[in-house]
């Protein structure tokens, strides 16, 4: 028998096999939090029951900022996030990727984007509404 420690993310639990790694995360999870705390306050949590309108002005400046964490995060594609943040490339390319990096905060962030509405800054539930806002039955809150 031998002894493991295991460090896990005060954050949301995530497990880690060294405390390095650990730190690393902790500070990529105050990162992301900082950037879009403008729209997200309360970090990235999300009401089931209403929809919340943002100043566009701070939905692209804070997707913007997290495209830009996500480049130094995952420097391998670093040219694709910064064309995302630049609107020179779709959003679905950096999407792509951050579905599969195995990075918690990363992939619940750019799904918290995904929710959002590109011309009108409402983020609702799901990705759906905000493709299909017609279909949206629940309350809108006003956050600009």
């Amino acid at each position: 028998m031998h002894t493991k420690i295991i460090y896990l993310s005060d954050y949301d639990g995530v497990r880690f096999d060294n405390q390095e790694d650990c730190e690393k995360y902790e500070k990529t999870i105050e990162r992301v939090l900082n950037a879009i705390k403008r729209i997200s306050p309360e970090g990235i949590k999300a009401d089931y029951e209403q929809a919340i309108r943002h100043n566009m002005k701070d939905v692209k400046q804070a997707y913007k900022s997290f495209m830009e964490i996500c480049a130094d995060t995952i420097p391998e594609y670093k040219n694709i996030f910064l064309e995302c943040a630049n609107g020179l490339r779709h959003t679905s390319y950096a999407s792509r990727i951050l579905s599969d990096c195995g990075n918690s905060i990363l992939w619940t962030t750019d799904y918290k984007f995904a929710c959002i509405n590109n011309e009108t800054g409402i983020e609702y539930q799901q990705p759906y509404y905000a493709a299909h806002a017609e279909e949206f039955t629940g309350k809108i809150i006003d956050n600009t």
